[in-house]
């Protein structure tokens, strides 16, 4: 599963909506990105841009301070970025452009104080580097031959019919599988927990994880 082509299918797609001002799609579409990396501070900074563009203040000055918090540092384009003119003249806007400085500030005396303390580098023109010494080969270490009963009895325990990344689950009834276990968690990291709504999509699409989301985003 590749998960930088997901990341960079829903971003694309949450740009087009911005474009095409579909701003609840793109909101939707920059969460997800969130929550597939809730590191990132450039999504919920788009989250903050769909939600001014929506009118809704209070949603948009609370992403946009998440993303501060969580490293954005691009004072220029906050000031300068037409999305956000619709909250530029609340008083919560001040208030995270004040924060924004401040950051800034302290986190460039902060840079200073570092450099200023680190020691000079020492000059390593005299002093040859010592040769490495190979390190010895240790003998490799034959696999263990797993006893014969227990390799009976795991084959006993392991389901017909399952291959990789697939779930055993207990219907009451019977037993049965579901071949994209795997895909269907990375689903729910990113925060789609209706198992109903989102195994027949993606038994749909072969497993394909970018497809599903992206028609779970159309929804």
């Amino acid at each position: 599963m590749d998960v930088s082509a997901l990341a960079v299918a829903i971003h694309n797609k949450g740009m087009v909506d911005l474009d095409h001002k579909l701003y609840k799609e793109a909101s939707h579409a920059f969460r997800a990105l969130g929550t597939l990396h809730p590191e990132d501070p450039t999504s919920f900074y788009n989250v903050a841009c769909a939600e001014a563009l929506m009118g809704n203040y209070n949603d948009s000055l609370l992403f946009l301070n998440k993303a501060i918090d969580l490293g954005y540092r691009d004072l220029d384009r906050i000031l300068h970025d037409a999305d956000l003119n619709p909250i530029s003249y609340t008083k919560g806007f001040e208030l995270a452009i004040r924060r924004l400085k401040d950051l800034l500030q302290k986190e460039s005396l902060s840079s200073a104080v570092i450099s200023a303390a680190e020691p000079p580098a020492v000059s390593r023109e005299n002093y040859p580097e010592k040769p490495e010494e190979e390190p010895e080969e240790e003998p490799e270490e034959e696999p263990e031959e797993e006893p014969e009963e227990e390799a009976v009895v795991k084959s006993l325990e392991m389901p017909a019919g399952s291959g990789a990344g697939a779930e055993v689950l207990d219907d009451g009834v019977g037993r049965r599988d579901f071949e994209y276990n795997a895909e269907l968690e990375v689903l729910r990291d990113i925060g789609y927990m209706n198992d109903e709504l989102v195994m027949p999509i993606l038994e749909k699409n072969k497993g394909n994880v970018q497809q599903t989301v992206l028609e779970l985003l159309d929804l």
